[in-house]
C-alpha cells in the first residue's frame, strides 16, 4: 500500500524520485586520504592539563600538544603551560594521566617542551615532521588537538597567508595563517600538510583565522631550550615599521630598500644616535628591505639573534644624508615584570625597561599598578593605574617581593607614597 501511495504521489504530483547524487571519485579518494591522515595523527597527538596559579588565585586550563620523540618529548605552546603548577597529559585511548616535565619555554616565541616518562607512557608515536617553507598559500591542512582528553578535534582548510605578524600579540614569530579552525582546547596542537607532516604549532584562533607557528621555529627553539635551559636575546632597542608605499612616496624615496625607525627606547645603546624617521638600509653591511608587515618579523627575529654585546653597525639615511651608526647589541629585556595581585583590589606590576619605556617613567626599580577593581579599597583609597609604588609602612618598595612581604602583613591600614607622574602623594589604604 505504502509503494502504491508513493507512485501515485509521483504520477499526480509529477515529484522526481529523490536520487542520491553521486560522489565523483576524486572527491571521495580525497575525503579517504584526510580521514586516513586524522587517523594516523591520533595516538601522537595529547590532551594537556594544567593545574597553576596566577595573582595567588588557583585555577585549571588545557590545551593540546603533540610527541615529536620516542622518549616522551612533546611540543605545545608556552600560553598553555604559563604560570603552572603541575602539568598533566593524556594519551588517546589510554584512561591514565601522566605527570610533565617542563624542559623548557619560551614566551617570545609561544613554544615549550615538555617530557613524559617514556617507560610509563608505552607506544609513543612521534609524529612525521614537514617543512613549512615549502607550503603555498592555498594548500590544504589539517589542524588538529585534543582538548578534552576524549579524541582528536580535526578541522580542514586553507593556508590563507605566510609570514604573517600579529602586534597584539607580543612574540617573535611569521605566523602561518590559516582558516582551519583552532577550537579552545586546541592550541598547541599540529597543522598538518596533504603528505600528513606537521608544518606547525597551532597557537591562535578566532574569527574564522587561525595563527600557527613554523614548525622550524618551533625546532629551533627546542634544540636552544634543551640545550641551554633558556633563549638570551639580542636587542637593539628602536620600534620598525614598514616602508609602506604611500609613506615612501611622502617621503620622496624612489627605491623599496630599507626599515623605518618609529621610536628609539630610551634603554637602548642607541638612544641619542638614531631618531623617529631614519630609515635603516643596512645592517652589518647587508640590505634591508621591509615593505609589508609580513617583511617586518623575519628581520626582527634576525636582529635578535645578534651576538649580545657585540657591536652592529647600521647604515642609516637620515633625510637626504647616509651615515653610519654603531652600537652594542643588549640583551632583550622581559616583556612583562612579575605580577601580583593584592585582597585589596590592586594588581602591582614590576618595572622592566621596555614598560618604563612604554609608560615614559623614569624609574625602572619598584612597581607600578597595572589594575584597579572598581568598589575596592584600593580604588576607595584613591589608587588610579599607573601609579609607582616608592613607600609603604615606611619601608622601600623596589619588587613584587617587597610589594607581597608589607601588604600580606594583616594590618588595618597601610600608609603608601606613590608617584603620579611627577608628583609625589601619600595615600593611606584601609582595608
Amino acid at each position: 500500500m505504502k509503494s502504491f501511495f508513493c507512485a501515485w504521489i509521483t504520477c499526480v504530483l509529477g515529484f522526481a524520485p529523490i536520487v542520491a547524487a553521486s560522489f565523483p571519485p576524486d572527491l571521495e579518494k580525497l575525503e579517504k586520504h584526510i580521514t586516513a591522515i586524522s587517523e594516523d595523527i591520533t595516538n601522537s597527538v595529547v590532551h594537556i592539563k594544567v593545574e597553576g596559579s596566577l595573582n595567588n588565585k588557583k585555577f585549571s586550563s588545557m590545551g593540546s600538544g603533540f610527541v615529536v620523540a620516542k622518549d616522551g618529548t612533546i611540543l605545545t605552546n608556552h600560553h598553555v603551560i604559563d604560570n603552572n603548577l603541575r602539568v598533566l597529559v593524556k594519551f588517546n585511548n589510554d584512561p591514565r594521566e601522566y605527570d610533565a616535565k617542563v624542559l623548557g619555554s619560551d614566551d617570545s616565541t609561544d613554544v615549550a617542551v615538555l617530557q613524559v616518562d617514556a617507560k610509563e607512557a608505552k607506544n609513543l608515536r612521534p609524529v612525521t615532521l614537514g617543512k613549512s617553507k615549502d607550503a603555498q598559500v592555498g594548500q590544504w591542512v589539517l589542524a588538529v588537538g585534543n582538548p578534552y582528553g576524549l579524541d582528536r578535534t580535526v578541522s580542514f582548510g586553507i593556508i590563507s597567508a605566510k609570514g604573517r605578524n600579529m602586534p597584539q600579540a607580543p612574540v617573535l614569530n611569521d605566523f602561518l595563517q590559516t582558516d582551519a579552525f583552532i577550537a579552545p582546547g586546541s592550541s598547541g596542537g599540529p597543522l598538518l600538510n596533504m603528505h600528513g607532516e606537521v608544518i606547525g604549532i597551532n597557537s591562535r584562533g578566532g574569527s574564522g583565522l587561525g595563527f600557527t607557528i613554523p614548525i622550524e621555529t618551533a625546532l629551533e627553539v627546542k634544540d636552544k631550550l634543551l640545550k641551554n635551559g633558556g633563549i638570551k636575546r639580542g636587542w637593539i632597542g628602536v620600534q620598525l615599521q614598514p616602508m609602506e608605499f604611500e609613506l615612501r612616496k611622502q617621503l620622496k624615496l624612489s627605491d623599496t630598500n630599507g626599515v623605518m625607525i618609529s621610536q628609539v627606547l630610551r634603554t637602548s645603546d642607541f638612544y641619542g644616535r638614531l631618531k623617529p624617521l631614519d630609515i635603516v638600509m643596512k645592517v652589518n653591511g647587508e640590505p634591508v628591505s621591509v615593505v609589508e608587515s609580513k617583511d617586518l618579523q623575519p628581520l626582527i627575529r634576525k636582529l635578535s639573534d645578534l651576538p649580545i654585546g657585540k657591536e652592529i653597525r647600521l647604515e642609516v639615511l637620515r633625510g637626504t644624508k647616509t651615515q653610519e651608526v654603531r652600537g652594542i647589541v643588549r640583551e632583550r629585556p622581559p616583556l612583562e615584570g612579575k605580577k601580583w595581585q593584592s585582597v585589596l583590589g590592586f594588581v602591582a606590576m614590576e618595572i622592566t625597561e621596555p614598560i618604563a619605556d612604554r609608560l615614559q617613567f623614569d624609574k625602572t626599580q619598584g612597581v607600578y599598578i597595572s589594575h584597579i577593581e572598581a568598589g575596592s579599597a584600593a580604588q576607595q583609597a584613591g589608587l588610579t593605574t599607573g601609579d609607582i609604588i616608592l613607600f609603604a609602612e615606611s619601608k622601600p618598595v623596589f619588587s613584587i617581593d617587597d610589594t607581597k612581604n608589607i601588604f600580606l602583613v594583616d594590618r588595618p591600614q597601610y600608609l603608601m607614597q606613590i608617584l603620579r607622574g611627577r608628583t609625589y602623594y601619600y595615600i593611606l589604604l584601609k582595608k
